[in-house]
């Protein structure tokens, strides 16, 4: 149905179904706004849209709208949500109210107050649900833009609250891959839109612990993945060799440099206990939880340390050979050579076994 023909219905529903009176008083204004404040609640609660999506035209002050003792009722009495009918049994009236439901999309929004010359960043902004034709959809679009006007949370971000501009971080003297970005080597510029590379870093001063990933030439605008952040990561103090166990002074705590934040890193040697590397790892390199795996402690034919008691009682402790290899918590069988009987045990350390 048309917007005219909505308007042309609903003067007729007035004009057939509503009592008029020819001048509105203070009564009957209250009446009409507690109305449509039950309107509005019954088309919240029927269709779930937002009450900030709903929007009622103010009711004609000519209608007349007296009590209802036992609650008015309401319904669509028309294909389509744009009008809504109000009825009372007793005493009996009708009374039709015009609805209107605007469409919404996701769209980016201010996530808080932001003033004015503010340039926008991850913290910024967030998604929230617009009005239909209304925000911008694109981050990078966004991110690194200057704000020309206040928005308040909530608020939508349009393209008409950006400045043309964009400000961004341009290197001023050659950087090598690895180096860390010092006050005097980069400079804060605002630069026409149009001639800003894709992926452009926001513009801000580069926080500390953060390094390039390649060479940069003096005059060059510093994009966002030519950045890595450092990360606190347990590195080898020397090159370690495939097979090799892990002890406590081969490793320390160091930093490495990655863009990539789903990484994973130790960050301390517990854990790494009785366990090998799957590859050579060269000195200063990081250790990540796919360069291990459990390491075999006890080897078939070798001699180990049984110990069968409990520390509180009485221990006794002997050797016998391993007739197979295990690992750290494993189950293994051992042969007394003295008396040629089989025991078992747990792996509890390097050639170390305590007796079941």
């Amino acid at each position: 149905m048309t917007k005219n023909a909505v308007k042309i219905l609903y003067a007729i529903c007035i004009a057939l179904f509503s009592t008029a009176l020819p001048a509105a008083d203070d009564a009957g204004d209250l009446a009409r706004e507690r109305l449509t404040q039950q309107v509005l609640s019954w088309v919240v609660e029927k269709t779930g849209a937002s009450p900030s999506r709903v929007e009622i035209p103010p009711l004609d002050s000519r209608l007349r709208v007296t009590a209802c003792p036992g609650g008015a009722k309401f319904d669509f009495p028309f294909a389509g949500q744009s009008l809504v009918r109000a009825r009372c049994d007793s005493p009996a009236w009708q009374v039709f109210v015009q609805v209107g439901i605007k469409s919404v999309r996701n769209a980016l929004v201010a996530s808080r107050d932001i003033p004015a010359g503010r340039l926008l960043a991850e913290a910024d902004i967030a998604l929230g649900q617009v009005g239909s034709g209304e925000g911008i959809e694109d981050r990078s679009a966004v991110l690194g833009r200057i704000l020309k006007r206040p928005l308040s949370q909530g608020r939508a971000i349009l393209p008409r609250d950006l400045d043309d501009s964009v400000r961004v971080v341009r290197i001023k003297t050659a950087l090598k891959s690895g180096s860390a970005i010092e006050g005097q080597a980069f400079a804060l510029e605002d630069a026409p839109r149009e001639s800003v590379p894709p992926g452009a870093a926001p513009g801000v001063a580069p926080s500390q612990g953060v390094r390039l990933l390649r060479d940069i030439a003096a005059g060059q605008i510093l994009l966002a993945n030519d950045l890595s952040e450092g990360r606190r990561a347990m590195v080898a103090r020397q090159n370690l060799y495939v097979g090799q166990a892990l002890e406590p002074a081969l490793l320390e705590l160091g930093s490495v440099y990655t863009r990539d934040t789903n990484q994973r890193y130790y960050t301390e040697f517990a854990g790494l206990e009785y366990s090998e590397l799957v590859r050579n790892i060269q000195a200063g390199e990081a250790l990540q939880p796919g360069d291990i795996r459990p390491a075999v402690l006890v080897r078939r034919g070798q001699m180990v340390l049984l110990t069968v008691g409990t520390a509180a009682g009485v221990q006794v402790t002997l050797r016998a050979e391993a007739l197979q290899d295990a690992k750290f918590g494993d189950s293994v069988q051992l042969k007394n050579l003295e008396s040629g009987r089989i025991l078992g045990g747990i792996v509890t350390g390097k050639n170390a076994v305590k007796g079941l």
